[in-house]
């Protein structure tokens, strides 16, 4: 007995490396590069893996769209929402022949539904927040699920945003509003910072 409990253990030790490999696929290789803003990331988990996701995705010719999203928890259970996460987010629909790029409070929506329809959901809560930029116009729309404020910074100020929503996978009819910083537009020079 001694001798398999040994062996388990050494097969665990050599299993744990392939963890963070296997949780970087979920993230974007590459990140877009179009006219106008620059996107950049630092991602370092603590441990092995990390319940920390991000997205940053083109999703048609003038719409960028970003998730931050952090489950709640630790270590490989908080990896397996994140990789629930990741699988479960919908950004654009098909409509006829096209398709159309879905609204912020729609997406957390739709995770949220996914989030809480699943076995075992009440285990599982995970807090994000989701946006859009419109190219052109540089609008930002954002929506947020339980995370902590998004922050502008703009030649030496912070400015911090509060977004409205629960955690996602506590409430299947929870609702999610959608703020916009159309009003500070977001030149070059400046950064929007996404705490996760």
């Amino acid at each position: 007995p001694q001798g398999a409990l040994r062996g388990e253990r050494d097969k665990h030790h050599e299993d744990l490396p392939l963890a963070p490999a296997v949780q970087r696929e979920l993230l974007p290789r590459d990140l877009p590069g179009v006219p106008g803003p620059s996107f950049g990331v630092i991602y370092k988990p603590m441990g092995y893996v990390s319940g920390d996701l991000y997205d940053v995705r083109k999703l048609d010719d003038r719409t960028v769209g970003f998730l931050i999203a952090d489950a709640v928890g630790h270590g490989v259970p908080a990896a397996l929402v994140t990789m629930a996460l990741s699988r479960s987010l919908e950004t654009r629909e098909r409509r006829g022949d096209e398709w159309t790029v879905l609204e912020p409070a729609e997406v957390l929506n739709r995770l949220n539904r996914e989030f809480c329809s699943r076995p075992h959901a009440a285990q599982r809560f995970a807090t994000a927040v989701y946006g859009c930029i419109d190219l052109p116009t540089m609008r930002v729309t954002l929506a947020g699920a339980g995370h902590p404020p998004p922050l502008l910074l703009r030649a030496g100020q912070r400015l911090r945003q509060e977004t409205e929503g629960p955690l996602l996978g506590v409430f299947d009819d929870a609702i999610f509003e959608e703020l916009f910083w159309a009003k500070y537009g977001l030149p070059k020079a400046e950064m929007v910072k996404m705490n996760i």
